[in-house]
């Protein structure tokens, strides 16, 4: 595929731009980026579509950088998707409706078609995710934090209920509820451990891209999601 742009010349705009307007003209509008990809939501907010766009120190003017440094992104979306394909009965994973193929400045890219989710923007939240992917690394267990939490002192299960704590209600059911939590969250322990495991096995080719907690976001009935737990290993030369 590069051969077909290596003839290609740098245009004065970043990749990044120049998909914004692709994607305006069509009616999405840009909804979140990082460092590997933008996500466009449509005009009925009942979907979205992610476009990997790797965020570089400038050379991403130039077709030929850009385009190397997608296909590792896209490769690895490629087995993100098998992966949900083998696990499609967990709850935690994203949705994908259709991939579709479409073209930039000359650059073929490719739409990625899924459910919307919402951003996770509390803290306290993103720091009891964290407490979960300890678990998946095999550092304790859920019953760890079940215990913890069931406390009336601390960050009980009645605090991350109020507005103190991550203001969410459904934290309440879990109060003295042993069963109902480890429904919940064991499946949603496991899998990042498989996640993880995959990525172990990988010989470096992926890596884990969850300790930031900006990868992990939520349906809108509170459903915890892992929206992108791997990322390439990428080559910053010139």
């Amino acid at each position: 595929m590069l051969d077909e742009i290596k003839q290609q010349k740098p245009t004065n705009k970043n990749f990044r731009s120049l998909i914004k307007e692709h994607m305006t003209k069509k009616g999405w509008k840009l909804a979140g980026q990082g460092g590997y990809a933008m996500v466009f939501i449509s005009p009925d907010k009942q979907k979205v579509i992610k476009v990997h766009a790797t965020e570089t120190d400038g050379r991403e003017k130039d077709p030929n950088f850009y385009k190397k440094e997608m296909d590792k992104s896209e490769a690895v979306t490629g087995k993100f998707l098998k992966f949900i394909e083998k696990n499609k009965n967990n709850p935690h994973l994203p949705r994908f409706f259709k991939t579709k193929k479409d073209k930039v400045a000359g650059v073929d890219i490719i739409l990625y078609e899924m459910e919307p989710l919402k951003e996770i923007t509390s803290f306290i939240e993103k720091e009891v995710l964290l407490e979960f992917l300890e678990y998946a690394h095999g550092d304790g267990s859920i019953k760890d934090f079940f215990e913890d939490h069931n406390e009336n002192d601390g960050r009980s299960f009645k605090w991350l209920a109020s507005k103190e704590g991550i203001g969410d209600q459904r934290w309440l059911k879990y109060v003295d509820n042993w069963p109902e939590f480890k429904k919940d969250f064991e499946p949603f322990v496991s899998i990042m451990a498989k996640l993880i495991k995959v990525a172990e096995k990988s010989g470096g080719s992926l890596e884990v891209d969850l300790e930031d907690g900006n990868n992990w976001m939520k349906r809108s009935d509170g459903t915890y999601v892992i929206s992108d737990p791997w990322m390439p290993e990428f080559e910053w030369s010139s």
